[in-house]
């Protein structure tokens, strides 16, 4: 039986629907870019044009503000750590060992050997990366003198790494600590940007935390499995409430690793200016530098390690992790 019921739509009803359409459309039903004020804040829609390549950079930039600044400023640490890396390499101790070898009685064959014991020679460099293969491939986060150990300390504020020595302690007084254990100091390592942006933010109260919600300062340093050390608290060791913003796992499935030179090359893995963050992404790897888009020559002489400056401006081109001249 078919019904000749006519369904009468309620006024209005139109009107709400077209209330709720917050953002202008063209004719297609693309939002149209511009700023809109809907029920939770203000909306900034930005144009994103599609790239005839694959032009991650570009992409990047068109979807972040300020993008080479905020690049540089996210990346300083880990630009930090390379040249620290760099420094304690033969570049700047060959002359050291010139001059123990000439005012010295060792035999050419005993210096050799006094040379190798040293790690100065070699380049220390210091990362922290998974466990567990293949993720162990990658070094989610390198490490320099200012990073924030598990104890609360820098790493300038534990014993210099020796290839004598199975780990670098805790120097500060009181300090329980056997060893350096990086840990996350920013939220954008654990990948909480938003973190950042709220206006009552300080940088130098964060700290990452336990899932008992107590921070790692507050946890054991000495041994594993750092049990928490706040009174009634239940928890029995810490777990992280974060992951890596680089390989999205747990702060337990890491490890901080001190290497030489000599033992990154023997692995495959990078040193020198090749570690240096984005090398393979040479245009990114000059905004991680500079904090400038297409930086001039001097620009990004001055941003680099100091042993590769006068090289460069001798060339007038850019190492290998700039490509082709500028």
């Amino acid at each position: 039986m078919i019904s000749n019921r006519v369904v009468h739509k309620k006024p209005g009803i139109k009107k709400k629907e077209k209330e709720k359409q917050f953002f202008l459309t063209d004719d297609n039903g693309n939002i149209i870019p511009g700023t809109y004020r809907t029920p939770v804040g203000e909306v900034k829609i930005k144009k994103i044009e599609a790239s005839g390549i694959c032009d991650i950079v570009s992409l990047a930039r068109s979807m972040n503000d300020n993008f080479a600044s905020r690049t540089k400023e996210l990346f300083t640490p880990e630009v930090e750590a390379v040249k620290e890396a760099i420094k304690t390499g033969p570049y700047i101790y060959i002359y050291i060992y010139i001059y123990i070898y000439i005012s010295s009685k060792l035999s050419f064959t005993n210096y050799i050997r006094f040379s190798l014991k040293s790690n100065k020679l070699q380049g220390v460099y210091v990362a922290w990366r998974p466990i567990d293969k293949p993720w162990n491939q990658q070094d989610c986060q390198r490490v320099c003198s200012n990073s924030r150990c598990f104890c609360g300390h820098s790493l300038n504020q534990h014993e210099a790494f020796s290839v004598n020595k199975a780990s670098s302690k805790c120097n500060q007084t009181g300090c329980s600590c056997k060893g350096f254990k990086f840990v996350p100091s920013r939220p954008e390592e654990v990948g909480e940007f938003w973190l950042a942006r709220r206006s009552d933010f300080d940088r130098n109260s964060y700290r990452v935390k336990c899932k008992c919600k107590h921070t790692h300062e507050e946890h054991a340093a000495d041994l594993v499995p750092y049990r928490c050390k706040v009174k009634r608290c239940n928890c029995s060791g810490f777990s992280s409430a974060f992951l890596c913003a680089a390989c999205d796992k747990h702060w337990h499935e890491h490890q901080t690793v001190f290497e030489t030179e000599m033992e990154r090359k023997a692995e495959g893995r990078p040193v020198g200016e090749g570690w240096i963050p984005f090398a393979e992404l040479p245009e990114l790897a000059k905004i991680a530098l500079t904090g400038v888009d297409n930086p001039n020559i001097q620009t990004l002489a001055d941003a680099l390690p100091a042993s590769s400056r006068q090289s460069l401006l001798e060339k007038q081109t850019s190492p290998a992790i700039c490509g082709s001249k500028d």
